[in-house]
């Protein structure tokens, strides 16, 4: 049976006992404990304003191992996010891929999108800027789980590059996520971990709401 939490309905397609009840229990999991952070919890809210439903299903393997996808749909569920928790947990492989490889952090990087799709700016200007926001904004929640730094959307590697250096070599992308999401990027930019660069950019603002977290 399905299980629904917020927008989110979580659905073992193809899964059938033990599996599909560790595939919904697992991933209600992870979508429960994201509001135990403070990136999570941002995450979580841009849904809860959008108020757009999402379908989580087994990922199919279509586009290769260790991976996961959001994709654009018709219907009840416009947003359908293709994720296995157990391709990212304990003994297998991708789980010590290194930086951005823990089920909650793929499944972070995968609602990004699905958030933006909610908002309808999802691939807007390009994908590889869209890679970009969900690796920027994942990396962020890493930074809060104390996990190392994703440098891009590649592969797993991690990075060292400081908060203020990437913002600098995308201030761009930033640019297009803030006047997309105004909100949601002040949101994001309340959330105080190591590495925010969202934080940074928007202290650069003139004439938006201060920060609740600002000193």
């Amino acid at each position: 049976m399905a299980k629904q939490f917020d927008c989110f309905t979580i659905r073992a397609d193809g899964l059938s006992g033990k599996q599909a009840f560790e595939f919904e229990a697992s991933t209600l999991g992870i979508l429960r404990s994201f509001d135990a952070t403070s990136a999570g919890h941002v995450l979580l809210n841009g849904f809860r304003f959008y108020r757009r439903e999402v379908l989580i299903v087994p990922y199919s393997g279509d586009e290769g191992t260790c991976n996961a996808t959001m994709r654009e749909d018709w219907g009840l569920f416009g947003r359908k996010v293709e994720f296995t928790p157990r391709d990212w947990i304990g003994r297998h492989g991708c789980y010590s891929l290194g930086a951005g490889s823990r089920a909650n952090e793929v499944l972070f990087h995968e609602l990004v999108h699905a958030m933006r799709s909610a908002a309808k700016t999802w691939g807007h200007p390009d994908l590889a800027a869209e890679e970009t926001i969900a690796v920027m904004l994942a990396n962020v929640y890493s930074s809060e789980i104390h996990r190392p730094i994703r440098e891009n959307h590649s592969d797993f590697s991690a990075t060292i590059i400081s908060q203020e250096d990437y913002l600098t070599a995308n201030r761009p992308v930033i640019e297009v996520f803030y006047r997309q999401h105004k909100d949601f990027c002040r949101w994001i930019a309340e959330v105080t971990v190591p590495w925010n660069p969202v934080r940074l950019y928007y202290l650069t603002l003139a004439n938006v709401p201060r920060l609740r977290t600002a000193s």
